[in-house]
């Protein structure tokens, strides 16, 4: 079994993603753009979802964290749109291949249903688990929780940012796009666990810490 940061799919990006798999195998020679621009518009949204507005949520977050939150989600949600449709707008048919085998792969099945998620090395899921329960208990250290919230911000960096904009070949100008529209995508997400968690009470805090543990599933 392997631990997974993960969040449920929605149908439509799983239907298209089998679509997509469907479409390149049976059609190899034909650009199927439309959906490689659906699927990855709906993992966008859907990954801000799961990581910041599910969090934002369960806080009931009003006021001047709200703001921060929100312009996180916005500075996040652009830089990776802007990024997509300057990537993926013109593919080969091999990076397409390679682009359907990763949406794919990035999908597991849990409990019958697909889940969109990334794989936890064995050391990293079980200091997760432990940081988790020592909030639980009281014990818990802020140190301790922010670097377990930037191990998973970065795996899911490298799992859906890195290893989804590498498989596409761009030019020198490009990949510069690519590589400074990743640095804003790092330096928000780390700077909203860094702006958000730190100080809470722990009755505010804890619902949050439940909902991030409720994304790790073993598949």
């Amino acid at each position: 079994m392997t631990v997974y940061v993960a969040f449920p799919a929605s149908d439509k990006l799983h239907r298209n993603t089998v679509a997509l798999l469907e479409a390149v195998a049976n059609n190899p020679g034909v650009i199927h753009q439309q959906l490689i621009t659906e699927i990855s518009e709906d993992f966008i949204s859907e990954v801000l979802e799961a990581f910041f507005d599910g969090p934002v949520k369960s806080l009931n977050v009003q006021g001047s964290m709200a703001s921060v939150m929100n312009g996180v989600i916005s500075i996040i949600g652009k830089a990776s749109r802007a990024l997509v449709h300057k990537v993926f707008h013109k593919v080969s048919t091999d990076e397409q291949r390679a682009l359907a085998d990763q949406f794919s792969g990035i999908q597991v099945i849990y409990e019958g249903k697909p889940w969109c998620g990334f794989p936890l090395d064995p050391e990293v899921a079980n200091e997760a688990a432990l940081m988790f329960e020592s909030f639980r208990k009281g014990s818990g250290e802020e140190a301790h929780l922010i670097h377990i919230m930037g191990l998973f911000a970065d795996g899911a960096i490298e799992h859906f940012f890195d290893r989804t904009m590498g498989l596409v070949k761009t030019g020198a100008i490009t990949r510069g796009l690519v590589g400074a529209g990743r640095a804003t995508i790092h330096k928000a997400a780390h700077s909203a666990m860094q702006k958000s968690l730190p100080g809470l009470h722990p009755k505010v805090r804890q619902p949050v810490l439940n909902y991030f543990e409720s994304m790790l599933i073993e598949v």
